[in-house]
């Protein structure tokens, strides 16, 4: 018995110091790139990333270490979409979270690694010219993953897997993918309480291999796919259909910011499918919403985006506001505050911009 006491001690005892040895590691103000302070990171620390548009990519996750945005859909990791371009690579067993991830061939890449799961959560993941998540092995059921709370927009495919373990997604929204989820050559491949909304496909698998035996199917579990055309349904009701997927009362985003800049992605995310789908009206219901939202909330991306989007619908209609001939060029500079692009929300001073670390 005092055996025992003694070694329950002496274990409490270590966990009390690994614990306390674990470190904080803070972009920009202690490392100035992500890649940076993951490099210097040990097992069990967190790398907590500012407000901000960091330009890296292939960032080797090779340590158990958390890595996340220190405001949801505060940190902006931004590609290039050149091939073999990853923005993250995980080799261990990370969680990720709170991130906007864009413009990359893959947002997050598991290859190359141990069979070991990790974890993302609470990210926004748009424009991959290939995969917003791929787990993809050379050789075997490697690597598995728990992905919860993601919203990924505009991808070729959604969630992606070639031999692969164990994957689980639960209380995401996937939007405008030509796949919501696609691959062949895993153990499980759960999708729970999710929804898919003008995708091309929502599963894509290969089904000769899953005839074969070799692969499980993938399942879907109270998942709904939702139609732009519902007759009756205005923006507040696509916005509370879209809330309700997501789990609001997680730490560490949870609160009425967080719910605030979640309301205005949804806004911008129904005009954006609306307006894909010639719903214009609707369409610019849902931009005038996010920009108001957007404002408020003091999240100047999605404003941008929906700026956009209203110029749009502007060129469409025909019309000849400062919108319309800002997309065709026509529109001066220095007398249009509608950017370029809206990656440029950053570049005024609202949010620092970061150097490129490839």
């Amino acid at each position: 018995m005092r055996g025992t006491r003694r070694a329950s001690i002496f274990f409490s005892a270590l966990f009390q110091g690994a614990l306390l040895s674990a470190a904080v590691l803070k972009v920009p103000s202690d490392y100035p790139t992500i890649k940076a302070a993951v490099l210097a990171s040990r097992g069990g620390d967190t790398v907590e990333v500012a407000d901000g548009v960091y330009f890296e990519k292939n960032i080797i996750l090779d340590k158990d270490i958390r890595v996340r945005s220190a405001r949801l859909y505060g940190a902006f990791i931004y590609g290039t979409k050149s091939f073999n371009e990853s923005l993250f690579i995980v080799r261990a067993k990370v969680e990720i979270s709170g991130f906007v991830l864009l413009n990359a061939h893959i947002g997050i890449l598991q290859r190359d690694s141990p069979d070991i799961a990790w974890r993302a959560y609470d990210l926004w993941i748009l424009n991959m010219e290939n995969a917003g998540i791929s787990i993809d092995d050379k050789w075997a059921n490697v690597g598995s993953a728990d992905l919860d709370n993601l919203i990924i927009v505009s991808c070729d495919k959604g969630i992606h897997t070639n031999d692969a373990g164990d994957i689980r997604v639960s209380r995401s929204i996937l939007v405008s993918c030509k796949a919501a989820f696609a691959g062949s050559n895993h153990r499980s491949f759960t999708v729970d309480r999710s929804a898919v909304w003008n995708c091309g496909m929502n599963v894509e698998e290969d089904r000769d291999v899953v005839s074969t035996s070799k692969s499980a199917a993938v399942v879907l579990k109270d998942t709904i796919d939702l139609g732009v055309r519902k007759p009756g349904l205005d923006v507040l009701s696509w916005d509370g259909m879209l809330s309700g997927v997501l789990d609001r009362d997680r730490d560490p985003y949870r609160g009425p910011e967080a719910d605030a800049r979640r309301r205005a992605l949804f806004s911008c995310l129904v005009g954006e499918t609306c307006l894909a789908r010639g719903d214009t009206d609707r369409a610019a219901a849902g931009f005038a919403s996010a920009i108001a939202l957007g404002r408020a909330a003091g999240f100047p991306y999605v404003v941008v985006r929906s700026l956009h989007g209203r110029a749009g619908i502007e060129a469409r209609r025909g019309g000849a506001g400062c919108g319309a001939r800002r997309l065709e060029g026509r529109c001066p500079g220095d007398r249009c505050d509608l950017p370029r692009h809206p990656i440029q929300a950053f570049s005024n001073g609202v949010l620092q911009r970061h150097n490129r670390s490839l």
